[in-house]
């Protein structure tokens, strides 16, 4: 199952590493598709290009929470993440603006995808099976 895990990890993310690279590194051609107007974005859609990408990364951890019976696990994940993103756009969104409230959604997600992540590899520990998650 961890192996399973870890392939729902790698996967998608090696899928998406081309696009990613490409929005990492061609920000202001994409978004001048849209217009002239669009290429002012280009900050923000390399921030939360890499923000998705960690979620990416995070494969199937969430799903593998919730089937397993550890849903509240997954709600204290993302209630973290959520405090941390609210947190940082009180202090990032008047000092830095746009730039600011785009850091603090890719931290919020970031933390969530990764708290996550560990705790579906610490549920699937190879000593204690999925009976080791706390049911909610």
């Amino acid at each position: 199952m961890r192996r399973l895990l870890l392939r729902s990890c790698l996967i998608p993310g090696a899928l998406a590493l081309p696009l990613v690279l490409l929005l990492l590194l061609l920000p202001g051609e994409i978004l001048g598709i849209f217009g002239a107007d669009y290429v002012a974005g280009s900050r923000y859609l390399q921030i939360f290009a890499l923000s998705q990408f960690l979620a990416v990364l995070s494969g199937a951890a969430n799903t593998l929470l919730v089937m397993a019976g550890a849903a509240r696990l997954l709600l204290q994940d993302l209630a973290l993440g959520g405090l941390v993103a609210l947190g940082l756009i009180a202090l990032l969104g008047s000092w830095l603006g746009g730039t600011g409230f785009a850091l603090a959604f890719a931290a919020g997600l970031g933390l969530q995808s990764l708290l996550a992540l560990r705790h579906a590899f610490l549920l699937l520990r190879e000593d204690q099976g999925l009976c080791a998650a706390p049911r909610s």
